[in-house]
């Protein structure tokens, strides 16, 4: 079919294809043309390809394994920092009660002021970390 350009000239309408090719293989027939063109050539991009694959395998997996330590060590952080707030709490708490017993009434309140703000103070922090 032709048909009329500028100055009257003749012109061919031009066809483009167009394909589209998702994932890490060519169709078969693009395949084949590359093994006739030389033997082995599909063999070596198969290998290149699992060799890729096993690579980012291996990294997605060494990721996990830092992600996994990071937590490990923010629990053991966590149940080290929980130990010493129940101890402080305890330890103003009945030094609280001791100077209350022992007549010092405002030192022991004010003693014992110190173990409900770390209670408040560790039950927050938890709810945050939730």
């Amino acid at each position: 079919m032709k048909t009329a350009r500028n100055n009257n000239e003749m012109h061919s309408p031009t066809i483009i294809s167009h394909q589209v090719i998702s994932g890490p293989l060519p169709p078969a027939s693009e395949m084949e043309k590359y093994e006739r063109i030389k033997a082995g050539t599909m063999d070596k991009v198969l290998e290149f390809i699992f060799k890729e694959h096993d690579t980012e395998f291996q990294i997605a997996n060494k990721q996990l394994d830092m992600k996994k330590d990071n937590i490990d060590k923010s629990l053991k952080n966590f149940i080290h920092v929980f130990h010493v707030m129940i101890f402080l709490i305890i330890l103003f708490f009945i030094s609280g009660i001791i100077m209350t017993l022992l007549g010092y009434e405002l030192i022991g309140v004010i003693s014992c002021l110190p173990s409900f703000a770390l209670s408040l103070k560790y039950v927050i922090n938890f709810k945050n970390h939730q």
